[in-house]
Parts: structure tokens; C-alpha cells; sequence
């Protein structure tokens, strides 16, 4: 299984108690309290309590002030850090205290400051920050809950067509690998014949597939994105009730890869159309209720983008169900940080000619956010022109 995640494995073979071996970081330190401690828990422990009176939250912001490529990897082993000292039943102070000279604070800070992560430097924590899991959950989380599992014709595409292998590099070579992964997979839809349930594991199995090409493929001339376009609808309008999914297994998947399709563009403007293929009125209160929990995930794990793409997705969701009762109170829970949900809704109210919702949705999101002038000016504009065009 591809993830695109590179995990670390420590061996402690006695070189950090030799004092002329290089400490990188993960190695082993002390046992205490009947756990096994690194040299980052340790370094970590001791600029907290050195530099930020104890305070993690503290330390937090430091690290992410430090504006440095590797803060979120600092910040996944500091989650972890923390985790395990409460399970242990220990305070930063219980592990810092057995090491507080000044060369050790020296070096402390300066690893966890301004060090940069190399791979032989990083945790398993380091190794997987939440960013990470999020992905490898939308590609492959929600799998063993299929009636039939997308692994096994994803390990077959995957095989074939080895993206560590393949010129990616390539736009003309990415073109012609796009078409030719599209001809298989509708070889195996065909094959499948009337087995819904394969058949929805074939075109799951795809869509995890196009989302790995996106990350690592030269798609200047936009065969991928065309043929993954045409996928992700194909999945959306299967009859996933004759091939056993249930609604909440098929949502909370399908919408999970949707936000992080946003990443390379792969749904372009069709966002709605797939909504709607995948018959998103009927389950309107369910797709609302996992991108409100998908935002809320995605914000506590700093993925800021991903979570104003799940406020998106919610705004296209109820446009697709031609719910526009519903624009104002989602402006209204949203407000005006996500302007990609906000110009969804009121671009469609004015489709519809129905002005007055689109300026009760922006009336509801005049709240403190990023986006609040923008939203002020775009009311004024719609305001100015309902004085010449009469509502319907």
C-alpha cells in the first residue's frame, strides 16, 4: 500500500551510552517510570521547563513561530510527548530535572529550535504527524467496512502501474498512463458484470490510485485530472445500495477523498455534480453532519485548507439538493472565513434569482473572520443590483 509516508524504526544498539557516537535524536536515553525515554523526549522536556515555565502550549507556539518546515513534525512528537507522560504519570519537569546543566539546555534548544529534521533524526511520531493520518485515512480508511474490500484491485493497479517506477516526471507519458489506467479499470468494471459490490471496489480502488498519481505526476496536460474527474463521478453514481454500502460508510469516505482531491484540483468545478450524482438530497442531514466534523477534525490538526475545503464541500451539498432554505443558517455556522462556501451559496441563490438569500448569507457570515470585507463588498454589489431587478 502506498502511503507516502516513510516510517522510522530505532534500534538501540548501545552506541548512545558510547560518548564519541553522534545522537541524532531517537535514540534511547533513560527508563523512567518504567518507559523508555529518547534524547528528543528529553530535549524537549528540558526547553519546556527551561525556557517556558512548564508550559507546553507555550513551547507549542514557540516551535510553530520558529516558521521552520519541520514544525508540524515537532508538533506531532510534542502530541506524542505529552501523551505518554500522562500515561506514565509524569511532568516535564520529572524527565528535564535529571539533566539540567547548561550544555544540555544548550543543546536542547538548539534541537528543537533550530534543527532541521533529517530522516535519521525523526521519531516514529515525527515520522507521522496528523497531516499524514488524515491522508492515509481519506485513501484508505474507511476500506474494511466495504462490502467488498478496494484492496485487492488497488495492490493490482498499483502493480501494474508503479508510480515509483513510471516517468512522472513526463506530462505526455502521465496523458497516456491516465488513459490506459482508465481502459483497465473499465475492463474490470466489465468483468465484474453484475457484482455491485466489485464493482464498487474497482472504482474506490481507482480513485485512491489517481489521488497517489496527482501527488507525484506531471499533469501540465491534464489527461489525469480529466480521467480522475470522470471516475470520481462514475463512484459517486453507483447503486452503492445494490452492492451493500451503507450511507454513512460511503459519505464519510467519498467526502473525506473529496477534500483532499482539492489538493491537485481533481474535481475542478464538478464538486456539485458529483454531489448530486452520488444522490447527496437523500442524505442531505448526513453529508452536512460528517463535513462539520470533517472541518473540525482537519482544524484541529492545523490543515487549515482542508478544513475551509470540507466548509466548501457542505455549501455544494446543499446546492446540489437544491436546498436553498439552508443557505443562511450554514453562513450563519460558518462565517466568513471559508469564502470558497460563501460564494457557492450566494452564486446559486443568484442562479435561482433569489438575491434576498443571497444577501441573508452574507448578512449571517458578517461576523469577525478573513474573509468579512470581501463579503461586505459583494453584499453592496447585490444590493445595488436588486434595486433594478425584481425578485422572483
Amino acid at each position: 500500500m502506498r502511503t507516502g509516508i516513510i516510517y522510522c524504526v530505532t534500534v538501540h544498539d548501545g552506541a548512545a551510552e558510547d560518548k564519541s557516537a553522534p545522537v541524532y535524536g531517537p535514540e534511547p536515553w533513560r527508563t523512567v517510570a518504567g518507559a523508555e525515554w529518547s534524547y528528543w523526549d528529553l530535549w524537549f522536556c528540558t526547553v519546556c521547563i527551561a525556557y517556558h515555565d512548564g508550559d507546553w502550549d507555550a513551547l507549542d507556539a514557540a516551535i510553530q513561530g520558529a516558521d521552520t518546515s519541520d514544525g508540524e513534525a515537532k508538533w506531532s512528537h510534542l502530541l506524542s510527548l505529552t501523551e505518554r507522560l500522562r500515561h506514565a504519570g509524569l511532568s516535564a519537569g520529572d524527565l528535564a530535572a535529571t539533566a539540567g546543566d547548561r550544555k544540555v539546555r544548550a543543546k536542547a534548544r538548539a534541537k528543537v529550535m533550530k534543527s532541521t529534521l533529517y530522516e535519521r533524526d525523526r521519531t516514529p511520531a515525527m515520522c507521522d504527524p496528523p497531516s499524514a493520518q488524515l491522508r492515509r485515512r481519506a485513501l484508505f480508511g474507511s476500506w474494511p467496512e466495504f462490502p467488498r474490500s478496494p484492496q485487492p484491485p488497488y495492490d493490482s493497479v498499483s502493480a501494474r502501474f508503479d508510480l515509483d517506477r513510471l516517468p512522472t516526471w513526463d506530462g505526455w507519458a502521465t496523458t497516456d498512463m491516465a488513459y490506459e489506467v482508465d481502459r483497465v479499470e473499465r475492463e474490470m468494471i466489465a468483468h465484474a458484470g453484475d457484482d455491485a459490490a466489485t464493482s464498487l471496489a474497482i472504482r474506490r480502488a481507482f480513485l485512491t490510485w489517481y489521488y497517489e498519481a496527482a501527488e507525484v505526476c506531471d499533469d501540465s496536460y491534464g489527461g489525469l485530472g480529466a480521467v480522475a474527474g470522470e471516475a470520481v463521478a462514475a463512484y459517486a453514481g453507483t447503486d452503492r445500495r445494490a452492492a451493500g454500502i451503507g450511507a454513512e460508510v460511503f459519505w464519510r469516505d467519498l467526502l473525506q477523498w473529496c477534500v483532499f482531491a482539492a489538493n491537485y484540483g481533481l474535481l475542478h468545478a464538478t464538486k456539485v455534480t458529483v454531489l448530486r450524482r452520488g444522490g447527496v438530497g437523500r442524505d442531505l442531514d448526513l453529508a452536512e453532519a460528517i463535513l462539520v466534523d470533517l472541518a473540525e477534525v482537519y482544524a484541529n490538526a492545523r490543515m487549515l485548507y482542508h478544513a475551509e475545503e470540507a466548509l466548501c464541500l457542505r455549501a455544494c451539498a446543499m446546492v446540489a439538493a437544491g436546498k436553498l432554505t439552508r443557505f443562511e443558517p450554514a453562513a450563519a455556522a460558518i462565517g466568513s472565513d471559508s469564502w470558497g462556501a460563501l460564494q457557492v451559496m450566494v452564486d446559486a441563490a443568484v442562479r435561482r434569482r433569489r438575491t434576498d438569500i443571497a444577501i441573508a448569507v452574507l448578512d449571517a457570515a458578517d461576523v469577525p473572520g478573513r474573509h468579512r470585507e470581501r463579503a461586505r463588498a459583494r453584499r453592496a454589489e447585490l444590493a445595488a443590483s436588486s434595486r433594478d431587478v425584481p425578485q422572483a
